[in-house]
């Protein structure tokens, strides 16, 4: 693989991937801080407890996140190992 095309992979990665992952984990450091009202009444009428409801949206918003995050870190890793060949 071209240098140069590790580079532009990496960069498109991190644009779609890494930036939304970090806005999601600072999403769910934010939802530890300040929880809407408006959040708790849509979770009760899902028939979830809005506690449990609040914490499984945290958990995914926290997953979502990482993986954002782990996705250009390996492309890039990747990439990078493929184009010193």
């Amino acid at each position: 693989m071209n240098r140069n095309i590790a580079i532009i992979l990496t960069i498109v990665t991190v644009l779609c991937c890494g930036c939304p992952g970090l806005y999601s984990l600072g999403n769910f450091v934010f939802s530890f801080f300040y929880v809407s009202p408006d959040t708790t009444r849509a979770l009760a009428g899902s028939g979830l407890d809005p506690a449990t409801g609040l914490l499984m949206s945290r958990l995914l918003v926290l997953c979502g996140g990482l993986l954002g995050l782990v996705i250009p870190l390996a492309v890039g890793f990747v990439s990078f190992r493929m184009a010193k060949k």
